[in-house]
């Protein structure tokens, strides 16, 4: 999946450049979004 994560002070900005997003695809958007939940 190709993802772009840009932070930009206090919020993060997630790109997802894909065609879609379904259930396929979606587990590595989950990770890399809890990834920077745990970062806080």
């Amino acid at each position: 999946m190709n993802i772009n994560i840009d932070e930009k002070g206090t919020a993060v900005l997630i790109e997802v450049k894909e065609e879609r997003l379904d259930a396929h695809n979606s587990s590595e958007l989950k990770t890399q979004m809890l990834s920077l939940f745990d970062e806080g």
